[in-house]
């Protein structure tokens, strides 16, 4: 049997990615039996054979899953991936995978403040790996505030404030609420005929039958 190509596996994936890493470096594989043996003796998973043959030790599936995103993935892929990777495959070194593929894992950082890593300062590198690592604090305490940063070994950024919710609904919610009051007021006044036929609290009434209930009953709500 020869293998020509094979898809990308994410480590979330679990079977499927063990499965891939065992392609990658067995040889005279005729079958399922011949894959998944190692040394002689049989194992029933695809992660006990890849742990039999060594592909799990010192974090090197983990670089070597890194190092082909980092090749082939987009950058924010790759950001995604390290999470994934510290979140759910309990790497025995994380700070070790930091440190050799931070610049790759904050990529899409450099690409928004326009810098290029090759050619980069030292205070834009500085600059891009602190906002890495801000988000990565804050997507670690999204996923488990238990575990943060420092769980993982990772260096702290040296300026953070976490308010205990994803930074998304953070931005959602940072608006100016005196000036959404006038904005509010304003356009309420406009709710009114030309004619002036209609109080305003008739507009308003009516206003909420049309959108509320015939809306929902065109579409069937």
């Amino acid at each position: 049997m020869v293998v020509s190509r094979l898809y990308k596996a994410h480590p979330s994936q679990g079977p499927r990615y063990y499965l891939r890493l065992l392609l990658l470096h067995q040889t005279h594989v005729i079958d399922w039996q011949s894959l998944t043996r190692v040394n002689g003796i049989d194992y029933e998973t695809c992660r006990e054979a890849c742990d039999a043959l060594g592909l799990l030790k010192d974090d090197e599936e983990w670089k070597n899953c890194l190092q082909d995103a980092a090749d082939s993935q987009s950058p924010h892929l790759v950001y995604s991936l390290f999470l994934t990777i510290l979140t759910q495959c309990h790497p025995d070194n994380p700070a070790a995978l930091w440190n050799e593929f931070k610049i790759q894992i904050c990529e899409k950082f450099f690409r928004k403040k326009k810098y290029n890593p090759i050619t980069a300062t030292d205070e834009q590198i500085a600059e891009c790996l602190e906002l890495g690592l801000q988000q990565i604090k804050a997507d670690l305490g999204t996923i488990n505030p238990e575990k943060s940063n420092g769980f993982y070994e990772l260096p702290e950024p040296e300026h953070y404030e976490f308010h205990g919710m994803p930074q998304i609904i953070l931005k959602e919610r940072n608006y100016d609420q005196d000036e959404q009051k006038t904005m509010y007021e304003d356009n309420y006044a406009k709710f009114n005929t030309e004619a002036g036929i209609h109080s305003q609290k008739e507009v308003s009434t009516n206003f909420v039958y049309e959108f509320f209930f015939k809306s929902s009953v065109f579409s069937g709500i």
